[in-house]
């Protein structure tokens, strides 16, 4: 008997993986070696993302809190990014406190694999709109600024691929968050409470101080925390992302490029930035290649 050998799974982060380095790609997803570090950047996301997860999840704000705590000690983040975390959070139920009503949450940081279009993800959210009867996938994006160039194509039609094939998705709705305040307007940098500050920071400190854990209780800033009232856009932004035909068929013919690729078992450096800087496999890496362009591995499947 002839037992047809399964495709391989793919998610986008292992796609983007390969195609940055394939030498980071063998590290992290053939010989598992993946990366403990956690930059302060991520530890934000996770911390948020945590919390949003428990919102949206309807359980109690103590449960949200906890979830967020939770995250802090496992990637031992910092008692300020912690801090940070709870204010980002906080300010963002209060901004989209009707998406509770709006919204049935179906789908919450839950993994979904096909083995159909052999691709797996993991959606921060799959919402079906009570109004319209419209299901769209709401993915959170921890930015520094509210940019469109912060989504990732790959990610994101391998969320629509994947997702489609239960629900009938008419969209992607990007949750764009940033960690970071705009800069100071003018009034704001006569404020003698904020000359420990410059003036026209995008500090995290600054945000810390006026949308402190607990409730919003920031009586020193009173000047700060009315900006933010009356400037709610100037911390979130919702971008819908509409998936075209021809990008999933130009996403479809780039994975099976990947999936030969990786079966011919080809490594070789293709970053584009700072390995030494950047990379947390570097001294492995130039172990490995040993001044050799190119390895060629033997064709086994990776774990």
């Amino acid at each position: 008997m002839v037992v047809k050998k399964s495709r391989r799974i793919l998610s986008p982060s292992e796609i983007t993986c390969f195609r940055d380095c394939r030498i980071k790609w063998h590290f992290g997803y053939v010989l598992r070696r993946r990366s403990t570090s956690c930059g302060r950047a991520r530890q934000i996301g996770i911390l948020v993302h945590n919390g949003l997860q428990a919102w949206y999840s309807l359980e109690s704000m103590g449960a949200c809190y906890a979830a967020i705590s939770k995250a802090a000690d496992k990637f031992e983040a910092p008692g300020d990014v912690h801090n940070l975390a709870k204010g980002i959070f906080e300010h963002y139920i209060t901004y989209y406190a009707a998406d509770l009503e709006l919204y049935e949450p179906l789908i919450i940081e839950k993994k979904i694999t096909e083995g159909k279009v052999g691709l797996k993800c993991i959606p921060d959210l799959v919402l079906l709109e009570r109004a319209t009867g419209k299901y769209f996938i709401f993915d959170h994006k921890v930015v520094t600024n509210l940019e469109i160039n912060k989504v990732f194509d790959t990610q994101k039609i391998a969320l629509f691929k994947v997702i489609s094939e239960r629900y009938p998705l008419s969209g992607i709705v990007y949750n764009m968050v940033r960690s970071k305040v705009p800069l100071i307007p003018e009034p704001l940098k006569n404020n003698t409470r904020l000359k420990k500050f410059a003036p026209a920071s995008t500090t995290e400190a600054v945000f810390k101080k006026a949308l402190s854990m607990h409730g919003f209780r920031a009586a020193d800033y009173p000047d700060i925390v009315k900006f933010y009232k009356e400037n709610k856009n100037q911390f979130f932004s919702r971008v819908p992302v509409e998936i075209t035909l021809e990008e999933i068929e130009d996403f479809e013919k780039s994975v099976d490029i990947v999936r030969k690729e990786i079966a011919g078992g080809i490594l070789y450096m293709n970053r584009r930035w700072d390995c030494e800087r950047w990379c947390d496999y570097y001294a492995d890496c130039h172990t490995l290649m040993d001044e050799k362009p190119t390895i060629v591995l033997p064709k086994d499947e990776p774990k």
